[in-house]
């Protein structure tokens, strides 16, 4: 009897065996497939995420630009960079104050060690500095894009706490000078005649690289511009958020980001990945007549017109 039981435990045992060298290669082979397909997956995700974070931002922000303006008689939020970076002589005067520069420049500081301006919300969400701040419920996440990759240098360990910024023909402090004379400057809501609110943009992601002041500058089409001095933000696949004028958000794809560039900050000294970025964006469309195909000209059609 205890040895058929001995010989029944022992067939038992000798029944059970190991994977083989092709079972476990087809197992490693079949996760490879699955992470091959779902990775991509997991990664729009994560990018549809950050958009719909930078669109309810935006959102935000333009509704708090609408109710400024109806709260001061339709003159539209401040927006004149110089005051913007002297801020500390010009309060209460911008929808945001402070110089932001990721390379280490100071306009307000001494020069080359890192702008505090960068990682200071204070001048977001304090109404002294932020005539815009009173509406936006003192939230200064909503300045800031969460894909921006750009870090301060002189704190490696922050990003830019704004990486949004404001329409050039747009603010009552704004003035159109000789050169661009002939297009409209909104200095108030009502004003937005022509191309009207929801054709106007004010509020535009801006890349960490070229972010400065809170202006973005957009030349008219006579100015015969093939560059800008200020790049849009394509940090959700090429896929910039804008505001406009009557409140509304909206997605555009830029055609020229990722190509065309050209170096033209080659001390940035910021991190290395990022090095390859520090360049302004080149995008030369032909005539003006052919603008409206190029993401200068959509800029242009979107930020003025003419008077």
């Amino acid at each position: 009897m205890e040895s058929l039981v001995f010989n029944v435990l022992t067939r038992g045992v000798t029944a059970q065996r190991a994977f083989t060298l092709i079972e476990l290669l087809v197992v490693i082979a079949i996760i490879a497939i699955l992470a091959a397909v779902l990775l991509p997956v997991l990664q729009a995700a994560k990018v549809r995420a950050m958009t719909a974070t930078c669109i309810n931002n935006q959102s935000q922000l333009a509704k708090a630009w609408v109710m400024y303006t109806s709260d001061n008689n339709d003159y539209t939020p401040g927006n004149h960079w110089q005051d913007e970076e002297d801020w500390t002589a010009h309060t209460n005067e911008n929808w945001v104050s402070g110089w932001e520069d990721p390379t280490g420049a100071a306009p307000n500081g001494p020069a080359g060690s890192g702008d505090a301006d960068s990682t200071n919300t204070t001048l977001l969400i304090s109404p002294m500095y932020s005539t815009i701040a009173q509406y936006t419920s003192g939230q200064p996440g909503i300045f800031q894009c969460p894909a921006n990759m750009v870090a301060v240098r002189a704190s490696p360990t922050s990003k830019l706490v704004r990486t949004v910024s404001m329409n050039s023909w747009v603010g009552y402090n704004r003035t159109n000078d000789s050169s661009f004379a002939g297009y409209k400057v909104y200095n108030k809501l009502t004003a937005m005649s022509g191309l009207g609110p929801s054709d106007v943009f004010v509020f535009i992601e801006e890349r960490g690289e070229s972010i400065d002041d809170g202006l973005f500058l957009v030349p008219p089409p006579a100015a015969g511009a093939t560059t800008v001095n200020n790049m849009p933000s394509g940090n959700h696949n090429d896929v910039g958020v804008l505001a406009f004028g009557d409140g509304h958000v909206e997605q555009h794809r830029w055609l020229g980001l990722g190509a065309n560039w050209s170096t033209a900050y080659p001390n940035c000294n910021i991190t290395t990945p990022q090095q390859v970025l520090c360049a302004k964006w080149a995008n030369p469309i032909g005539t003006v007549s052919q603008r409206s195909m190029g993401d200068l000209g959509w800029l242009e059609l979107h930020a003025t017109c003419h008077n």
